[in-house]
């Protein structure tokens, strides 16, 4: 018995120093009963370090020099013996070209010029994702290009002499430019930099966690998204919303406005929320206009999700704003009273538009989830959930219920309340 009980407290000693993953539901509903819900996970690591999160803007194009640098607003406790401290980038959720040059560190007290640079080129520096160098102006950095959103992380060692309390900076290449020529010799504009970009620092402090941003609330009576057209593996891209389109006022929009390579409009596809028969799917040349686009030129081979003979495009041309309108209460016998839920179709490949906007007006929607909430945390940490930005077109209230779903049981502060938090 004696041996039984001293495993059990020794497989129970290596759990508790195990990280684990904290699973949640969210869950908005509308006055009516119509609700929408959202799956999500936050990884904790459960390690003596603390994490810290911030935002970086690296969309200003001023000035001359290649390099900037965006120092971050906290500061940091380092040790030279432990090799776990670390600066992670990611793309995720940003909204345009991530740059890495690498970083700086400052010891607090010393003199200005004294810093410790670390570039992506050096030893212990781990690329993930879909990064790509770009050598020019004499110095190397690694750069998104505005693609593979959400699966490139970029670690940089921390490497200090002394322990005490640093500085860090993080260093991008200014934003414009090109890309470097093509194989037909042709040279892109390089994107735009994000203006939200997440640094994470693992340092010998206490953990202080990304906090919610405030994000726009698009005009009554619309809906907006954004949606991703170099992915081909869906035939529909699914707004994960039902809409009741009224009136010929009423539209589903695509539009190049903001892009910079290219757009594509085929169909547009809906289907009754409440499961009964009845789908309508609009082609490209029944849509309102249409006229201003260009037939998408002739390829190898033809997309498998591709609605009716052709489909239309900007040709990544951006002299003019162009937008085509697809009205469903225009198609005979349109059941005006119902919901319908809304699918995109485009041919999906690499090297188109990565965030292509989308306009929904209609009468009345069901809730439009946006959730913020830490990509991780560590143990310890203070965790905010924000649904404070979920509206719906017709602007009525909306009751938010937070449940958890898998991992070490929490203790929200609120189940119930639009920003809830807890202690990882």
């Amino acid at each position: 018995a004696l041996a039984l009980f001293r495993d059990l407290a020794s497989q129970a000693h290596a759990l508790a120093s195990e990280d684990y993953t904290l699973s949640f539901e969210l869950v908005v509903e509308d006055e009516q009963g119509r609700r929408t819900s959202r799956a999500f996970s936050i990884p904790v690591t459960n390690d003596r370090r603390g994490l810290y999160q911030e935002r970086v803007d690296q969309s200003s194009t001023e000035g001359s020099e290649p390099i900037l640098r965006a120092t971050l607003a906290a500061t940091f406790h380092f040790d030279p013996t432990d090799s776990g401290q670390v600066v992670r980038v990611t793309n995720a959720d940003t909204d345009g070209n991530v740059s890495v040059r690498g970083i700086a560190l400052h010891r607090v007290g010393d003199e200005e010029d004294e810093e410790t640079v670390i570039t992506v080129q050096d030893k212990g520096v781990q690329l993930d994702g879909a990064w790509t160098f770009l050598d020019r102006d004499g110095v190397t950095t690694c750069e998104d290009n505005n693609d593979n959103k959400g699966e490139s992380l970029l670690t940089l060692p921390i490497v200090v002499d002394r322990p005490g309390e640093y500085r860090v900076a993080l260093l991008y290449r200014r934003g414009g430019g090109e890309l470097p020529s093509e194989r037909n010799g042709r040279r892109r504009p390089r994107p735009d930099n994000a203006s939200n970009v997440l640094v994470e620092v693992v340092s010998h402090d206490p953990s202080r966690l990304e906090r919610a941003r405030d994000l726009p609330r698009p005009p009554a009576g619309e809906a907006h998204f954004l949606i991703d057209q170099t992915v081909d593996t869906i035939a529909w891209w699914d707004l994960q919303t039902s809409f009741r389109f009224e009136s010929d006022e009423h539209y589903v929009e695509v539009s190049n406005r903001g892009t910079k390579l290219p757009v594509f409009a085929d169909a547009v596809r809906f289907t009754r929320a409440d499961g009964s028969p009845g789908e309508v799917i609009i082609d490209d040349p029944k849509a309102e206009g249409r006229e201003r686009w260009k037939p998408s030129p002739k390829q190898r081979f033809r997309a498998y999700n591709q609605v009716g003979p052709g489909t239309l495009t900007d040709g990544g041309d951006k002299q003019e704003v162009l937008s085509i309108r697809y009205v469903p209460a225009k198609v005979e016998g349109w059941d005006r009273s119902a919901f319908h839920r809304v699918g995109i179709s485009y041919p999906g490949k690499a090297g188109n538009e990565t965030r292509v906007p989308i306009v929904v007006r209609a009468a009345a929607s069901s809730p439009i989830v946006r959730l913020q909430a830490p990509r991780h945390a560590h143990i310890g940490a203070e965790v905010m959930l924000d649904a404070t930005a979920c509206y719906n077109i017709q602007g009525t209230p909306l009751k938010v219920t937070w449940v958890q779903v898998g991992g070490p049981k929490v203790t929200l502060s609120d189940p119930h309340a639009p920003r809830a938090t807890f202690q990882a």
